[in-house]
């Protein structure tokens, strides 16, 4: 390979790498829908804008290609220019990559290494869904709320999802600023958001951890959250490692079947995505880092809009936990089936997602047990 022709391929491509880099991020987002549901085929954005955007980096790649051999020209090392140019199509793509992804809308799913999706700003504080958490002013007591899209808020405004009227609420008796940060995710399991807490929750410092119950554990799957997620601490490390390219984790959304959407479960299925063991051993965990950061730890039990529901073990089984451990549990399922308006309490035609009016029903129960425990500060 000449010196003055490898000059000029320095000189030529990476600029046009970074041009092309920069096209891709302003260009291929106009193509992106302002909201995904989590569920369609790739966990981030449909299948139509994946298949454009490679289209479009392999082109640019191409191009690139074609540069670099125009600069440099013949050579008598086949081996060492193929593993090059290689080098060059893996870099370009997962610039590329990334800088699509930076410019989704704020709103929209993206993709994670480990956990496969998040929303794109994950924290959130509950009075701005889908926004950056504040920075912690000095004596703030600060509240992490794990969940799915029942804890969200999916339906409901912004002020009215249950964390949000929790700390409204409980404002009211405590000197303190109180801050809620709602971590549910539409489309999460307890698998997932015991993932979440594991390696990104504790960077938030939370004084307190409420962590609700998931309906999504119980949804059908060809596949089991905990075996593509890591069944331990150890496999989670290393497939978060693996998976820390953007354009592994595209490729992966495009192979990995993506979970069923929400909804009653059925009675034949190839299986659910987290079985009541493996949610036994999800909060294990949950205990175990609370434990070992000292943050007091309280289940939250959502409420379900179906009586009897179809998978009754995933309601008991999650009251026996919290008995079998000593954990405050703040049932809002059995407050709801106690309410006279039971029937407002979840929309028409939707048995997972409260009305505003069940939110606060899930609200008034948090409340109540974290003011009886003593778990909010009051001075």
């Amino acid at each position: 390979m000449k010196r003055k022709g490898l000059v000029r391929g320095l000189l030529v491509v990476p600029p046009t790498a970074l041009l092309l880099t920069f096209l891709t991020a302003r260009w291929l987002p106009r193509f992106l829908p302002t909201t995904v549901p989590y569920f369609e085929a790739s966990g981030f954005f449909p299948p139509q804008q994946t298949l454009l955007f490679l289209a479009w980096t392999s082109l640019a790649t191409l191009l690139l290609i074609g540069l670099w051999r125009w600069a440099v020209g013949r050579t008598n090392r086949p081996v060492s220019e193929a593993l090059m140019l290689a080098f060059l199509f893996l870099m370009v793509q997962e610039g590329a990559a990334r800088a699509f992804l930076a410019h989704l809308p704020r709103a929209a799913y993206s993709p994670h290494p480990l956990l496969r999706w998040d929303l794109h700003g994950f924290e959130r504080a509950a009075s701005g869904k889908g926004h950056p958490a504040p920075p912690r002013v000095p004596g703030e007591f600060r509240v992490l709320c794990l969940g799915d899209s029942a804890t969200y808020g999916v339906g409901v405004g912004v002020d009215d999802s249950w964390p949000a009227r929790a700390q409204a609420e409980l404002q009211q008796y405590s000197r303190r600023q109180l801050r809620f940060i709602n971590h549910g995710v539409p489309g999460y399991t307890t698998w997932q958001a015991m993932a979440w807490l594991e390696w990104e929750g504790q960077a938030l410092n939370p004084d307190l951890v409420l962590f609700a119950s998931c309906h999504n554990d119980h949804s059908d799957s060809q596949e089991a959250d905990p075996s593509w997620i890591g069944e331990s601490a150890e496999q989670r490390r290393v497939r978060r490692l693996l998976m820390s390219p953007v354009l592994a984790q595209i490729l992966r959304a495009m192979l990995l079947p993506p979970p069923r959407p929400p909804g009653i479960p059925a009675l034949e299925r190839p299986g659910f995505r987290v079985s009541l063991e493996q949610r036994r051993a999800a909060l294990e965990r949950v205990r175990e880092l609370c434990r070992q950061d000292g943050r007091p730890l309280v289940l939250v039990l959502m409420p379900l809009g179906l009586k009897p529901w179809p998978v009754p073990d995933y309601i008991t089984d999650f009251r026996r936990d919290a008995a079998r451990n000593h954990l405050p549990l703040a049932d809002a399922m059995l407050a709801a089936e106690e309410s006279p308006d039971w029937r407002f309490l979840f929309p028409p035609d939707d048995t997972v997602h409260p009305t505003a009016q069940g939110q606060r029903v899930v609200a008034d129960e948090v409340v109540r047990v974290l003011l009886e425990g003593g778990l909010v500060p009051m001075e």
